[in-house]
């Protein structure tokens, strides 16, 4: 006898991470010394101290969902290999990796990029997902080495480290195009091309452990390979600022800087 087990109002989703993409490439990482090295070098460090140690990203895929990457950007951009879009809509089918699929290994940072909602154009007008995307795996590329240097300063956290986008955009009302179940159409697709860690920089404002939060346990639990990583919000930091999916229990939640003009600091 059919029965109901949950009803719930479904959330709108909107963006989160807005403000710590500006500082999220901060010094303040206390890392031990190399062997033999002094213990000068246990004192306040930046990134370049991590990729001296060869924390770089070799051989990791991220997955992102967000509102799209712009491809042509020096940080993402290839010459030579083509980008692999995947243009099925995920409101109608599942684009599902095949042999014949969206998918190039051979791309030098975006190995496979699917548009999840109808109106997704890989344009990005709205710059958050490719500020995401950028710093976490951004490279720069340019034909003159001089401005490559230049470009590096602002690489990502783990530069040669590939990506996986889902593009969800945004509508006219800026409202992302997020598949329902995120368990079965949103996170399998880069988990199938080898994408082990997938972030999330969206929620809704709802605090308490919804479908959304749920969904991300069930993926989690089925795929204990799996790292899930979503943003807390926008709305910190009084208590209940913390909203779903950010309230699961087998993903990693991560805050940002203490308010924006900590956010907007020269580091």
């Amino acid at each position: 006898q059919p029965e109901t087990m949950w009803v719930e109002e479904r959330g709108a989703v909107e963006l989160h991470n807005k403000y710590a993409a500006n500082a999220v490439r901060g010094p303040g990482l206390q890392l031990p010394p190399d062997d033999g090295a002094s213990s000068s070098n246990t004192s306040s460090m930046d990134l370049k101290a991590l990729w001296a140690r060869g924390l770089r990203g070799e051989g990791e895929i991220v997955g992102v969902a967000d509102t799209g990457v712009d491809t042509d950007s020096c940080f993402f951009y290839d010459p030579v290999h083509p980008l692999p879009v995947c243009t099925e809509s995920l409101q109608t089918t599942l684009c599902r990796r095949t042999q014949d699929g969206p998918v190039n290994m051979e791309h030098r940072k975006v190995v496979s990029y699917r548009l999840i909602a109808s109106w997704a154009d890989r344009q990005d007008g709205d710059m958050h997902g490719t500020i995401v995307a950028g710093s976490v795996a951004g490279k720069a590329l340019s034909s003159e080495e001089r401005d490559e240097r230049a470009a590096a300063e602002f690489n990502g956290m783990v530069p040669e480290a590939l990506l996986v986008v889902d593009d969800f955009a945004l509508d006219d009302a800026f409202a992302p195009g997020m598949p329902e179940d995120l368990s079965e159409r949103l996170w399998p697709y880069s988990y199938e091309i080898g994408a082990r860690v997938h972030l999330n920089s969206w929620g809704s404002r709802d605090p308490s452990y919804s479908s959304d939060a749920a969904e991300l346990d069930h993926f989690v639990h089925t795929h204990p390979d799996m790292v899930i990583v979503v943003a807390a919000g926008n709305y910190g930091p009084n208590l209940y600022t913390v909203t779903s999916p950010g309230t699961a229990k087998n993903g990693i939640t991560v805050g940002a800087t203490g308010n924006e003009v900590d956010a907007y600091g020269e580091y």
